[in-house]
């Protein structure tokens, strides 16, 4: 199976279950839940990374502009401009 397993129960419990009737005397199953929810919270720690690094250059373009009408009382294009 490829794709979020258990994503659901991910999603409400912040782990992936460990299979159903799995015991200490099958630990793979246990470790690829353990993996997975591992696996899961990077990437979902990574994406909030890159989404808040897109919003304060967002916030600090939008002050740049600001500052820059303030300051030249213009309303040509701001004299700052950041590439995105």
């Amino acid at each position: 199976m490829h794709g979020r397993t258990d994503i659901d129960f991910y999603s409400e419990n912040g782990y992936v279950p460990a299979p159903e009737g799995s015991t200490y005397d099958s630990p793979q199953q246990s470790a690829r839940s353990a993996s997975r929810t591992i696996e899961y919270s990077r990437n979902d720690f990574a994406i909030a990374l890159a989404a808040h690094r897109k919003w304060m250059e967002h916030i600090i373009l939008v002050h740049i502009t600001l500052l820059s009408t303030l300051l030249f009382q213009s309303s040509e294009t701001p004299v700052f401009i950041m590439s995105t």
